[in-house]
C-alpha cells in the first residue's frame, strides 16, 4: 500500500505526536529514551499561569498509576472536573477520563451519589521534562469539547515529598 499522494497523511499535529509518543511509551517503552521518570515526587497541584482559574492536582501513588482532577471549564461556561487515571511509563502517563453526570450533583445536603453516572470524557496524555514543568494534551470524546494541549507549571509539592 502507498500512501505516498495522500495529503492527509504526510504530516501530524502537535497533539497526534504527543498521543504517538505516549502509546511508544507506553506499549514499547524500550524504544523511549528519557532521562526523566515521572515517580511520587510528581504528586501536586499543576497549572498554566497563562490559564489561571483551572488546574490539575496529580496524584502519583507508589507503583504505575496515576490519578489526575482537571478542574476545569465546561463549554457552556459551568465549572466541571474531570477524573483520569492510566498508566505511567518514562515521563509520560496516559489517562482515561471521566465526568461525573446527572440530577445527583448538587450542594449538600442535596448531593445524590445514586442519581449521577461516570461518563466517559476522552482522553489525556501528562508528559514531564522535569520536576516543575510539562505538558498536558488532551483528545475528547463528550460533546462539545475540543482537543488541545497546554503547558504545565508546579504549583504545589506535598510536604514529604521531594522530586526525582
Amino acid at each position: 500500500m502507498n500512501y505516498s499522494d495522500d495529503g492527509c497523511t504526510d504530516r501530524f499535529t502537535p497533539l497526534q505526536a504527543d498521543r504517538m509518543q505516549a502509546l511508544i511509551a507506553t506499549f514499547r517503552p524500550s524504544l523511549v529514551s528519557t532521562a526523566f521518570s515521572i515517580g511520587p515526587g510528581m504528586t501536586g497541584h499543576w497549572y498554566d499561569p497563562a490559564q489561571d482559574g483551572q488546574d490539575f492536582s496529580l496524584e502519583v501513588p507508589d507503583g504505575n498509576g496515576k490519578l489526575a482532577d482537571w478542574f476545569v471549564f465546561a463549554p457552556d461556561g459551568g465549572p466541571t472536573w474531570i477524573v483520569a487515571t492510566g498508566a505511567i511509563a518514562g515521563n509520560t502517563a496516559v489517562l482515561q477520563g471521566f465526568q461525573k453526570a446527572g440530577p445527583g450533583g448538587r450542594f449538600p445536603p442535596g448531593f445524590d451519589a445514586a442519581r449521577l453516572q461516570s461518563v466517559p470524557w476522552g482522553t489525556l496524555t501528562v508528559t514531564f521534562t522535569d520536576c516543575n514543568h510539562g505538558q498536558v494534551s488532551w483528545q475528547p470524546i463528550a460533546a462539545g469539547y475540543a482537543s488541545g494541549s497546554m503547558p504545565i507549571t508546579r504549583l504545589t509539592l506535598p510536604a514529604g515529598l521531594s522530586c526525582p
